[in-house]
């Protein structure tokens, strides 16, 4: 029986062809993990721009019609068929936006609008709906209010 003897076997100074192969794949894993991360982040920061933009839009509406719109202004869109609004993406970065009355339309040109209902009565039972499609996916917000015929 023959031992094998440490100091016969040669000491080999660098990488092997199987090491260097084994460190380039990891190092390829690793970073196309990396850059993965960062598109799947880049895409979810423009997903929520573009959803921030439009659910300040929707505010937008909201607010004009209970406050700068009167009840007769309401009716008078809603006798005119003007139940439409077209969304925009970059309605953050407009410095000054259209009044309620100019922004309503009476039919649905894009993927991205708002819809209102309107009830008539001596009280108004508004109801805003906004239908949005994001990359694919739909969205959709609504809002109920009232809007009386009061004097002040």
């Amino acid at each position: 029986m023959k031992i094998l003897n440490i100091k016969n076997i040669k000491k080999e100074k660098g990488f092997t062809l199987i090491e260097v192969l084994c460190s380039m794949a990891i190092f390829a894993i690793l970073f196309s993990l990396a850059l993965q991360i960062q598109l799947d982040s880049r895409n979810i920061k423009r997903y929520n721009h573009k959803l921030k933009s439009y659910t300040y839009e929707f505010s937008y509406i909201k607010d004009s019609i209970i406050y700068n719109l009167s009840y007769n202004d309401v009716i008078k869109l809603w006798d005119e068929n003007k139940r439409y609004v077209n969304l925009t993406d970059d309605f953050i970065d407009k410095s000054v936006p259209k009044s309620a009355k100019e922004l309503f339309l009476d039919r649905n040109s894009t993927k991205n609008y708002i819809e209102i209902e309107v009830e008539k009565g001596e009280i108004l039972k508004i109801y805003l709906k906004m239908n949005v499609n994001v990359y694919g996916i739909m969205k959709s917000k609504e809002c109920e209010f009232y809007k009386g015929n009061f004097q002040r």
